[in-house]
């Protein structure tokens, strides 16, 4: 057998293969995972594609405004129907709800809403009205959370004075109230005392008298 001494063999090259007989990288790397792990990549994928939002489903946001004609408001916009309704009823509504209570600020300087009334009575009155003037069907637990506010953004910074005001009134109200009470108890117990101490020095004097008779005679 005659050797090729002095000459080196010949390295097949990638030119000298067909197109076909190139592998695929790509379908190597799938088919070289266990199981079903690459048709789970490949769903990955499609489901992450997926959830990518498209420009057609985003919506622009709107532009139109809604205006409040009152001369004062000096053209006021509002983002939405709702805002300016709400405006419009606790602004400009001619109906005004007023605490009964002539020495309270909030008799001459009333509310808007029913509500910011009855929420006014709760905490500056307590004792003055019955807590059944808060009717459940008119007066939610989300409403009690926001009255507050409410007011606040309606009447401004001069609202936070007559919120202060009144509150100082309400607490000190209060405290002399239950003041007249522990007094109005303590006089109880000093009409007893006199009482028995008056009733005792008039037996004291009858005893005397007698005694005196007594002396009298003898």
């Amino acid at each position: 057998m005659a050797m090729n001494w002095g000459m080196t063999p010949a390295i097949p090259t990638m030119a000298n293969e067909s197109p076909s007989e190139i592998p695929n990288s790509y379908s190597l790397r799938n088919d070289a995972l266990p199981g079903n792990l690459g048709a789970s990549v490949t769903m990955n994928q499609d489901q992450h594609m997926s959830k990518i939002p498209s420009k057609a489903r985003r919506r622009r946001p709107s532009s139109q405004t809604y205006t409040c004609s009152y001369m004062e408001c000096r053209n006021r916009k509002f983002s939405d129907q709702a805002c300016l309704s709400r405006h419009l009823r606790e602004k400009h509504d001619p109906e005004m709800h007023y605490c009964p209570i002539t020495t309270c600020n909030r008799h001459r300087k009333g509310f808007p809403r029913r509500l910011n009334l009855l929420a006014h009575k709760r905490r500056c009155h307590p004792n003055t009205f019955s807590h059944s003037f808060v009717d459940s069907s008119q007066v939610s637990p989300k409403d009690n959370d926001v009255i507050d506010n409410e007011l606040l953004v309606a009447g401004g910074v001069s609202e936070v004075g007559y919120l202060e005001a009144d509150d100082r009134l309400g607490i000190k109200l209060k405290a002399l109230m239950d003041l007249r009470v522990e007094l109005a108890s303590d006089l109880d117990v000093l009409d007893r005392e006199i009482g028995i101490l008056e009733g005792a020095l008039a037996i004291m004097r009858d005893d005397g008298d007698e005694q005196a008779e007594c002396i009298l005679e003898a």
